[in-house]
């Protein structure tokens, strides 16, 4: 895939699509809920592992690029993302969510209104708010974008 094309691709599905989906029926749920938020958590999640393959030498194919590696990537190279190294999120999070469809022992998600503290320990497991990480996620996704169009030279593209 090109940088245009995955350009194209990071804006429409990363940014665009998530972001209706944060908003997704917004009018007929109470208020401070959101829709489709445990979906929304599989769909970063995913989208992380997706950001480090970008900074990835191996093609998207190549079978010992390593969906860790690439997600463990992402964490420690974008800058909204450094936050999260120390977490394991790749065990708790992606696989948890990506695999079984729930988060594996000792993460907790939710949203700001149900209390607790973005990303540190609240009743024994890491807690991740719904709002703070989807907005940590489109930010490394404008990171990306910003290098590809060469107005940022933060990653290793």
């Amino acid at each position: 895939m090109g940088k245009l094309a995955f350009k194209d691709f990071v804006e429409t599905a990363l940014i665009n699509e998530l972001s209706s989906l944060m908003t997704e029926g917004s009018k007929d749920i109470p208020a401070n809920n959101i829709k489709y938020r445990y979906h929304i958590f599989i769909l970063i999640a995913v989208g992380i592992e997706t950001l480090g393959a970008a900074l990835d030498k191996h093609s998207w194919q190549h079978k010992d690029a390593g969906s860790r590696k690439r997600f463990n990537k992402a964490l420690s190279c974008y800058q909204s993302l450094k936050k999260y190294t120390g977490g394991d999120l790749y065990r708790k999070l992606r696989c948890g969510m990506a695999h079984v469809y729930v988060p594996k022992y000792g993460l907790g998600i939710n949203m700001r209104s149900e209390g607790g503290v973005h990303n540190k320990i609240n009743n024994q497991k890491l807690l991740l708010h719904i709002e703070d990480f989807f907005n940590d996620f489109i930010e490394a996704c404008q990171e990306l974008i910003d290098n590809i169009d060469g107005k940022k030279n933060t990653l290793p593209l």
